[in-house]
Parts: structure tokens; sequence; C-alpha cells
């Protein structure tokens, strides 16, 4: 930042003006790591088990049923759209890992996997061949979550790479 002033009442001002920002963006990366620690440590109990059919937005797919098991996951969030969209999600995980996606409106309760629950990817993801991907309709002003999670009971946060494309639909 570059601060341009006059020089006897503005060096004050300045001066004031620099330490304010300095406070506020160490205050921020204090808040944003805080975030990102707390994101990485998340892990659920109550599985949506495979159907084997991701959910597409032509057909609305009926919500699986849930099984033992405990996950590390984490959270993908989007805002709402003026109208009402088809969204398709490609996961492409990273480091060779299992994983599974879902998608909820509004947000994610992990104490009720199937509250809010729009579609999946319908299994595991393969490493190998074409990125899996599934999509689901959101009404319009509605908000979305996108949650991913590892295959199997491992409690590790999932690395993955998440691609979001929204297509409106009157």
């Amino acid at each position: 930042v570059t601060l341009v002033a006059p020089e006897r009442r503005g060096r004050r001002l300045a001066r004031s003006l620099v330490v304010a920002l300095t406070v506020a963006a160490a205050a921020a990366s204090v808040a944003a790591g805080a975030r990102l620690a707390s994101s990485s440590a998340l892990t659920r109990s109550g599985l949506l088990d495979e159907t084997g059919a991701a959910s597409t937005c032509a057909r609305a797919k009926p919500m699986p049923t849930t099984s033992a098991g405990t996950v590390g996951y984490a959270l993908s969030a989007f805002g709402p759209s003026v109208s009402a969209n088809c969204v398709t999600v490609t996961v492409r995980p990273l480091g060779g890992g299992q994983l599974f996606a879902a998608a909820y409106r509004g947000s994610f309760d992990p104490a009720r996997p199937t509250q809010g629950y729009l579609g999946d990817l319908g299994t595991c993801t393969n490493t190998s061949g074409r990125p899996p991907r599934f999509s689901f309709r959101v009404p319009a002003g509605e908000r979305f979550v996108v949650e991913v999670e590892q295959c199997g009971s491992s409690a590790d946060k999932p690395q993955y790479e998440l691609d979001v494309h929204r297509t409106t639909h009157r």
C-alpha cells in the first residue's frame, strides 16, 4: 500500500492508517488460519450407502440409506443463484485416494447426513479413467454444500479438486 498525504497532519493520519491496516491484516490472517485448522480435523459418523448410480438433473435420485462408519470429510459451500440451476460436480481425487461426494441444500449436518440431500456420486471414485461426476437441481435463491469424504474408515482430511458448473433452468 502506498500512501500520499500532506506533510504535517497527513503524517499522523498516514501512520495511524498503516497501523490500523497492519492490525486488521494480522487479525484476518489469524482468523483464516483458525478456519483452516478446524476444517482439517472434521470427522463424522453415519455414511450414505453407495447405490452405484450418480444422481442427475434429469431425474431426482431417491435418498440413499445410511450405514455405520466414521470418516474424515471436507465441505465446499456455494452461494445462491438468481434462477434455478442444474449443478454438475466433478470430483478429482489427489494423491490416489478413494472419495465419495454428496450435495446438500443450505448446509450439511454431520449428525443427519440425509437432511437437505440433493444428490451424490453413487460410488467411491476410481483413480483411473475419467473423473466421476454427479448433478442435481438447486432452486433459485438456495445455497448448497458439497461434502467430500474418504472411502473406508480413514479419519484423514480428503485431498481433492472440485469442478462445479451451474446451468440455468427456467
